[in-house]
């Protein structure tokens, strides 16, 4: 956002600190980075109450709203709901900006390290409730909010105060999962401000710019007192997490700073909300159906179809915004809404993870299976094989599932690639892209892929014991390494992550009834990767990565390998 843009940084000059101004209502007026489209403002000289959602104001003191560290009646932390998104977070820019005061009369450190949250902000929230029931009454309550979280932690120890601002993601249980943080100090304990700047762009992009301003210590004597230096930071990632919400919140979390400073309050002294809504947004994600329409009418210019899978139209048709659409419109008319089409991997056959698949015949676009892919079973050999190391009893671990590889070569680049199933089942796959490998490694695929012989049989072992030299661009979804809740999505080359995001979170009974729709093109320069997910409640997501082939070694590529005759695993 820049430094003239927040917080009336510009009236500062080429002062690196503080010194000749005091702290409270005297400090500088806060001036927001975001004043088009406000849909929430609150000041504390202004408002003589902070306005929640659905709830009861606060009371507004000389420093600033309370954060208070828990609610009173009921000894939990407390969570202020400060108003919903206009839409779902992927169809706007939200900008949340303002000011908040920490007041720290004491100046003592305490003897060991301690750690406390001075204040949290949700974007993309989402209020998890628990209830108890008795034989009179249910108690419901707010247990936490799920979202995307920014937040400041003060780390106190005997060599000083050190600020962290972090980055996380917190789940419905609870859990912290932290993205990215940075950490400032040491420095004394003292009042400061910090004014923030919060960018959710398009429910992926997010960034917090933070400016932390000294104010005189009220501890200290006048010609003693010393203020801190002015400090800025700025923390970037990107994420999907929650942005298929609707209504999302913006939601503000209470202050722990009170535990490791028992002397010390948090206030909230300026809030502004702006929310820019994009107007080519597109109201429920779903993947790209081009190739069905090239299917159906030849003329249609959106490229050659290469191959088309036996259940690509029902898959296509069940996962269409179209048949959702027109179930609303029978039900407003008052009619029997049309039977909804059904992806064929939930059916019966397709729901224990297995791929469901035709051995035989495509759907009449294109060659059949048997002559577009190298189908390899790792399982169908029966025989046992022994480990290597004679004194060792056991056996080897062998190499289980399937493997498909084109026949034909496919182009560098203007190459698209579409596949549906359940989430299970899209957490045992991946796609690679510019496929290549040695020429002996590329017979001994076509060799097993081949009629029942012994060769075959030879082959199968080979490949499914040795490591293929193979290279290419690897895509897939899988947990996340940091919580196994965290669904992410990755791009790969040569065992390394090149990028990755998280995704969502999912339960062990999502993955059997949510339908994941996964989409590659290769322009050349770029190979773009986007999930479509059909959750089980009913709601759409979609996210989307892009990695520059740069880095790719398509130069260096040896004369024994394929060549530039890349293949499609």
């Amino acid at each position: 956002f820049g430094e003239e843009a927040m917080g009336n940084a510009a009236c500062l000059g080429d002062k690196a600190g503080l010194e000749s101004i005091c702290a409270g209502r005297g400090f500088p007026e806060f001036v927001p980075p975001n004043t088009e489209n406000v849909t929430y403002n609150f000041g504390y000289t202004k408002d003589e109450y902070f306005q929640f959602l659905n709830s009861d104001a606060g009371a507004v003191t000389s420093h600033g709203f309370a954060l208070d560290p828990t609610d009173k009646e009921r000894h939990t932390p407390r969570w202020f709901t400060v108003k919903e998104y206009a839409a779902r977070p992927t169809q706007l820019r939200l900008i949340v900006s303002g000011r908040v005061y920490l007041h720290c009369p004491d100046t003592t450190l305490p003897e060991g390290p301690v750690a406390g949250c001075a204040f949290k902000i949700c974007t993309r929230g989402h209020p998890v409730f628990e209830s108890l029931r008795t034989k009179t009454f249910t108690h419901t309550a707010q247990v936490v909010t799920s979202g995307v979280f920014f937040s400041l932690v003060l780390l106190c120890s005997p060599q000083g105060l050190f600020l962290a601002p972090r980055l996380a993601l917190v789940l419905e249980s609870g859990d912290e999962v932290e993205l990215v943080d940075d950490k400032l100090g040491p420095l004394q304990p003292q009042s400061f401000y910090t004014d923030f700047a919060i960018l959710d762009d398009g429910g992926r992009n997010m960034q917090i710019d933070l400016i932390f301003r000294g104010g005189q210590s009220e501890a200290a004597k006048p010609q003693e007192s010393t203020t801190m230096r002015t400090l800025r930071t700025c923390l970037q990632d990107y994420t999907a997490f929650n942005n298929y919400l609707k209504p999302a919140s913006v939601t503000l979390g209470s202050s722990q700073l009170a535990s490791i400073l028992p002397l010390s309050s948090v206030h909230l002294q300026n809030l502004v909300i702006s929310e820019d809504r994009f107007e080519d947004s597109q109201q429920e994600p779903e993947p790209y159906n081009g190739w069905s329409v090239r299917a159906q009418n030849e003329e249609e210019d959106v490229g050659k179809l290469l191959y088309q899978g036996e259940d690509a139209s029902i898959a296509a048709a069940a996962s269409s915004n179209a048949s959702a659409v027109a179930a609303e419109e029978a039900a407003a008319a008052g009619c029997r809404p049309p039977p909804a089409a059904k992806h064929p991997q939930l059916s019966s056959a397709g729901v224990n993870g297995s791929i469901k698949t035709s051995e035989n015949a495509g759907s009449g676009v294109g060659p059949s299976t048997e002559h577009f892919w190298h189908h390899i079973k790792y399982d169908d050999e029966s025989d046992t094989l022994k480990t290597s190391n004679p004194s060792s009893g056991e056996l080897s671990a062998r190499l289980k599932g399937e493997f498909w590889l084109s026949k034909q070569a496919v182009d560098k680049k203007h190459t698209y690639f579409h596949c549906s199933s359940t989430l299970s089942q899209a957490m045992t796959m991946c796609i690679a892209f510019r496929f290549s490998c040695p020429q002996d490694y590329l017979q001994l695929i076509e060799q097993a892929a081949g009629e029942p012989c012994n060769e075959r049989h030879e082959a199968i072992v080979v490949l499914r014991e040795w490591h293929i030299p193979a290279n290419g661009v690897v895509m897939g979804v899988e947990s996340d390494p940091r919580h196994k809740r965290l669904l992410r999505m990755f791009v790969e080359n040569r065992n390394e992550i090149k990028d990755d995001m998280v995704v969502c979170e999912y339960g062990a009974t999502d993955a059997n009834t949510s339908v994941v729709h996964q989409e590659v093109y290769d322009a050349g320069h770029v190979v773009v990767y986007r999930l479509t997910i059909l959750h089980a409640n009913g709601a759409r997501q979609s996210a989307v990565l892009q990695w520059h082939t740069d880095e790719l070694e398509d130069a260096n590529v040896e004369a024994g390998r394929s060549g530039s005759q890349y293949r499609l695993p």
